[in-house]
């Protein structure tokens, strides 16, 4: 198994109420060291939709990537709405070039795909054809950015207005 240097992006949900046995976090703004009183995310966090998202430089698989994000009280990120894609992939542009994991994975049971927050992949854009498994099994999602391109690589493909593809990686 080889290392990927990869940037994880964490969303760091600010919801009260939600089930700590989902994986999801349960966090309040009270509950967050370093918040700042103008922004509800800690330093160096970046709001979107309720919710915190930061960047993490480690060489590291999917799997240590999501345990790095979890010690951190988060998750690799998950996509919920079209906003919230083109927002992770703005920030994305702008911080690297180089392929940054997020919490898509299919490894529980071929070709359902989940967020590693326990929600379901259902507002990230396939191509047609996709996600095609390459015929190894790979089950995880990062995302490439490259110039105005965005490749979210699963090896299968999506896209979505911005030219999003994905591949995945087996864990």
């Amino acid at each position: 198994m080889s290392l990927l240097l990869c940037w994880a992006v964490m969303a760091l949900h600010l919801a009260t109420g939600v089930d700590a046995a989902s994986g999801v976090v349960n966090t309040t703004e009270e509950e967050v060291e370093g918040v700042d009183s103008q922004s509800p995310c800690p330093a160096g966090w970046h709001q979107n939709e309720h919710r915190c998202f930061s960047f993490y430089p480690v060489w590291a698989t999917w799997a240590t990537a999501e345990l790095y994000c979890s010690q951190h009280r988060g998750n690799l990120m998950s996509v919920h709405s079209p906003g919230q894609q083109m927002f992770v992939q703005d920030l994305v542009r702008r911080h690297t070039d180089q392929p940054v994991w997020i919490g898509g994975y299919d490894a529980a049971q071929e070709g359902m795909w989940l967020w590693s927050d326990g929600s379901a992949v259902d507002s990230f854009y396939w191509e047609e054809d996709e996600p095609s498994n390459s015929g190894q099994g790979e089950n995880c999602m990062e995302l490439h950015v490259e110039g105005t391109h965005t490749h979210t690589h699963t090896h299968t493909h999506t896209h979505t207005h911005t030219h999003t593809h994905t591949h995945t990686h087996t864990l």
